[in-house]
């Protein structure tokens, strides 16, 4: 059975199949969500926030990566989350190029003043 997941905050909506991660369905449709370790969870850089929807209750792999305020916020592990009947998730930014935007952003607001 096909499932369609809404990824933010991008808004992309893609397809796949019933049952597969996460981190698989956005493989096959071209998402980046960083895994460093290859869907072993065990780097946790593949934490993902879920918004709504049907998928897969937390593992116990989760359980060691996640703290229970993390999985209480909706955090998830995208190698983990096998998605039951769609939803949506968030990819949070990463955090150097948080940064960076920030920084960009300051930049801009002071050529902005000395105009």
């Amino acid at each position: 059975m096909k499932v369609e997941l809404l990824i933010l905050p991008e808004g992309k909506k893609v397809i796949g199949n019933q049952g597969l991660t996460v981190l698989e369905i956005a493989k096959k449709n071209r998402v980046f969500i960083s895994s460093k370790c290859n869907g072993k969870a065990s780097c946790s850089s593949c934490k993902i926030k879920v918004i709504n929807g049907n998928f897969s209750p937390v593992n116990e792999l989760e359980r060691r990566r996640l703290s229970e305020n993390q999985i209480k916020d909706g955090y998830r592990l995208a190698c983990q989350l096998n998605v039951v009947g769609g939803g949506s998730i968030e990819i949070p930014e990463d955090p150097f190029k948080a940064v960076v935007r920030a920084k960009l952003a300051a930049q801009a607001a002071n050529k902005e003043d000395l105009l």
